[in-house]
This record gives C-alpha cells, structure tokens and sequence, in this order.
C-alpha cells in the first residue's frame, strides 16, 4: 500500500472513531447532521461517493437499537436478492418491484407463522418446559449469523446444547 493512501486510510478511521465516541446517541436522530458530518469528511480526505455511502451507513447504525439493524440488515439482504434476479432475468421496473414484494409478504408470513408455531408449542407446555423452551429459543437466537462455521470436525454434530 503506498504511503499517502496509508496515511489518508488511518486519518478517516480515527475520525470516524472519534465522531462515534463523540457522538454515538445523537448521530442518527438528525440525518441533515450525519449528512454535513459526511460531507466534511468526504472533502476533507477527499472520497469518492462509494467511501462517503459507506461513512453514512457506519453514522447512521451508530445510533440504531438492535431490532432497527436487524431490519436494516434484513432490508439489505432483501435489495441485494431482488438486484440479483434483476440482472439474472432480466427483470423490469415493474417486475422487480412486484418481486420484492412478493418476497416481503413471504417474509412477514414466515414470521408470522414462527411466532404462531411457537405459540402452539408453549401452550402445550406445563409451566417448567415453557420456561426451559424460552430458554432454548433465547440460545437459538444468539447463535443466528453464524451459519456454515463449523464447531468439530465434518460430519460430527456440535454438542453445545
């Protein structure tokens, strides 16, 4: 890496790092402050628009809760999915739209029929197996983003739980 770009990559990370601390909780409530924030980084190392969307998005989640990054996160997934049938089929505006659309409704009934199946399940439960299965799904969300890592050897099933 050559050294004025070394230089330049380790003076945005500090200032990014500093106006995180400085100003984690205030960050997202005020988008126009994001946007001068990252307009005045953006002059200041002169980036290109790629690094300064990046810069916004690192602002913009410092102050979100958990549930608005999953979201984010999810409604990320759900464009980079709809993007790629796009070039893949050949999709129009209209169709990509109502692809994404579709694919949104799936989403909300997946999660509705999760929440209802558990649901069902407590119900059928005496008081200790609903307590011990609440316990079990709480694990089971704390383990979610870790798919295809791999705990022991292949073929050997993981005896965490």
């Amino acid at each position: 890496m050559n050294k004025p770009l070394h230089t330049t990559l380790k003076k945005t990370l500090f200032t990014l790092i500093m106006l995180g601390a400085c100003s984690v909780g205030s960050v997202s409530a005020n988008d126009t402050t994001v946007q001068s924030r990252v307009d005045q980084i953006k002059s200041e190392f002169n980036l290109d628009e790629q690094q300064a969307k990046r810069i916004a998005m690192i602002l913009n989640q410092a102050g979100m809760s958990k549930e608005e990054k999953r979201s984010a996160r999810m409604e990320k997934r759900l464009q980079r999915r709809v993007e790629h049938m796009t070039r893949a089929l050949q999709l129009n505006d209209t169709q990509a739209a109502q692809v994404k659309a579709i694919l949104n409704q799936q989403g909300a009934q997946m999660r509705a029929m999760r929440t209802q199946s558990q649901a069902d399940i407590t119900a059928l439960l005496t008081p200790e197996q609903a307590t011990q299965f609440a316990q079990m799904s709480e694990r089971h969300q704390g383990r979610k983003g870790r798919h295809g890592k791999r705990h022991g050897k292949r073929g050997n099933k993981c005896t965490a739980d």
